[in-house]
């Protein structure tokens, strides 16, 4: 690419404007969504609960485990207050509830049975998220996937679950499900190149014994069809109308 043509490109994204942007929307976010309609008062806390789930989208937790690792960090933090599950509890359900977030409840597919505990977490914009934490602390972007592959089922109209099967609860990234009774499993990962990652994606949905559609998406340059289970490169799956 020639220098005019980077200069074009350089001159177009505004850095500066794009994090003052940012900014004004986690303002508006946490001060009128938030804090303003139920009545959370703590913003100190707020603000350290948002930046723990955007540090761990795509992994399970709970309340207790949020509590936890939270209070742990006063002990460098010491003129903040201590968490408690049921205070949490508030601080998460005004979070859901303005749509910063979205949970993703664990589904066993053998019996079909939804567990309440160990959601899994997920961002409604990932530039809010590099916005608060920083793009150094991007260090998985495997989840960073996963949360991009979540947004696009929720706006394909499936409802999204994290699915569990088998007796060693192997883990299904999403169950989508419309109410029309379609359903398809979805694993999601960088690359499946090494046979521990390829055997652990692919050994988790050949372990569901129906016949829905089951997919990994990864971001190989590659296409296939392993016994049924369809391995799709994640973007020809994104622009797949």
């Amino acid at each position: 690419m020639s220098c005019p043509a980077m200069c074009f490109f350089s001159n177009i994204y505004d850095k500066q404007g794009a994090q003052d942007y940012l900014e004004s929307v986690y303002d508006s976010i946490i001060v009128k969504d938030v804090m303003r309609q139920t009545g959370v008062k703590e913003i100190t806390i707020l603000e350290r609960v948002i930046k723990f789930m955007f540090s761990n989208i795509g992994h399970e937790t709970s309340l207790n485990a949020i509590a936890g690792c939270l209070n742990n960090d006063l002990k460098f933090h010491k003129e903040e207050k201590k968490v408690y599950s049921a205070t949490l509890e508030n601080y998460v359900s005004a979070l859901l509830n303005s749509f910063l977030f979205y949970e993703a409840t664990r589904y066993y597919i053998k019996g079909k049975e939804y567990i309440k505990t160990n959601s899994k977490y997920y961002a409604a914009d990932i530039g809010l998220r590099y916005f608060l934490l920083g793009g150094g602390q991007d260090t998985d972007s495997g989840k960073m996937l996963e949360n991009i592959v979540y947004l696009e089922l929720l706006r394909r109209g499936y409802k999204v679950k994290v699915g569990k099967v088998g007796q060693k609860e192997k883990e299904i990234d999403f169950v989508a499900s419309k109410p029309g009774g379609e359903i398809e499993y979805y694993q999601v990962s960088q690359t499946v190149i090494e046979q521990s990652t390829f055997n652990r994606e692919f050994g988790a949905l050949q372990d569901i014994k129906d016949n829905y559609p089951k997919f990994v998406l990864t971001r190989d340059w590659s296409n296939k069809n392993h016994n049924g289970i369809k391995q799709m490169n994640v973007l020809d799956w994104l622009l797949d109308k």
